[in-house]
């Protein structure tokens, strides 16, 4: 059995299939992201909640599972300390707070953080900093 998950900026979605490529289970969850003022956030252990509930729905089957394929949220992310503990929210890739840090510059003069983009064909926001 193979485990596909996509983590997308409105849905967390789940997918089992077997050594044929047949699609056996699949399930979706809300990725609950909160906008204001800009800031795009959630806590890390609403991601981690929503990573479980969208396994668990996949039922007894996901227990087979032999390979795991990953897709994730562009530049989003979160800063973790040395024992895994969240030092700040996930900051999605696509909130406007970081624009309006970066000022247009695609390095930042401060030595404590960057703004970063990908190319100009993914259509990404510039990373922001974490305000902790």
């Amino acid at each position: 059995m193979l485990l596909g998950i996509d983590v997308g900026t409105s849905r967390t979605k789940a997918v089992l299939v077997d050594e044929q490529g047949r699609e056996v289970a699949s399930a979706a969850v809300a990725t609950p992201f909160a906008s204001r003022d800009g800031r795009v956030e959630m806590e890390v252990e609403g991601l981690f909640g929503g990573m479980r509930d969208v396994l668990a729905a996949l039922g007894d089957k996901r227990g087979r599972v032999v390979a795991v394929g990953l897709a994730g949220m562009a530049e989003s992310g979160a800063p973790l300390g040395s024992g895994g503990k969240a030092l700040a929210p996930v900051i999605a890739w696509h909130a406007t707070v970081a624009r309006r840090q970066c000022r247009g510059s695609s390095v930042i003069s401060d030595p404590t953080w960057r703004c970063v983009s990908a190319s100009a064909s993914a259509r990404s926001s510039p990373s922001p900093r974490w305000d902790g």
